[in-house]
């Protein structure tokens, strides 16, 4: 979850950096709220999965460890499916119920970032779990520094071009 973070305070300082308009950023960061409190589910199923991950690794019970991995990213894919098209459907009166009309600006964003979001649950179950449970820090680490890489790389390259909504 840090690493997911990281990356969205990475977007919010590209997207100030190359509009010099906070209400962009602002905007940005409301429709982020929304998506956090889906990431704070998928995190949540992930940690409760690890230990189990784990078991069954140093008991390499390999057959057992992949019927789970299989069961983990469908539930996990399901939830998110869920969660995104909630959040994409609804993006218009959830953000002006809970921000105001003024908020408008983020529902596209919202919408946006919706649709990125399964993909964000899949590799919690298969970065944060699986590789850490089975002692692959390192190849872990590797992800997540490439996947910070990339980030910046498309950042400077779609915000600069489309503001705010390149950043999604």
């Amino acid at each position: 979850q840090f690493a997911i973070i990281a990356f969205y305070m990475t977007d919010k300082i590209i997207i100030y950096y190359f509009t010099g308009v906070a209400s962009e950023v602002g905007y940005y960061d409301q429709a982020l709220k929304f998506i956090m409190i889906g990431v704070a589910v998928v995190t949540a199923i992930s940690t409760i999965l690890l230990p189990r991950f784990a078991r069954l690794h140093s008991g390499a019970k390999t057959a057992e460890l992949q019927l789970l991995i299989h069961k983990a990213v469908r539930l996990t894919t399901m939830v998110c499916v869920l969660i995104a098209l909630l959040l994409f459907f609804n993006a218009d009166p959830f953000l002006i119920l809970f921000l105001g009309a003024d908020y408008r600006p983020s529902i596209a964003l919202l919408q946006i970032l919706s649709i990125g979001f399964v993909l964000k649950g899949i590799s919690a179950i298969l970065g944060s779990s699986y590789l850490i449970a089975v002692g692959q820090n390192i190849r872990f680490c590797i992800v997540i520094y490439s996947a910070a890489l990339t980030n910046i790389i498309f950042n400077y390259a779609f915000i600069s071009r489309y503001s705010a909504v390149g950043a999604c």
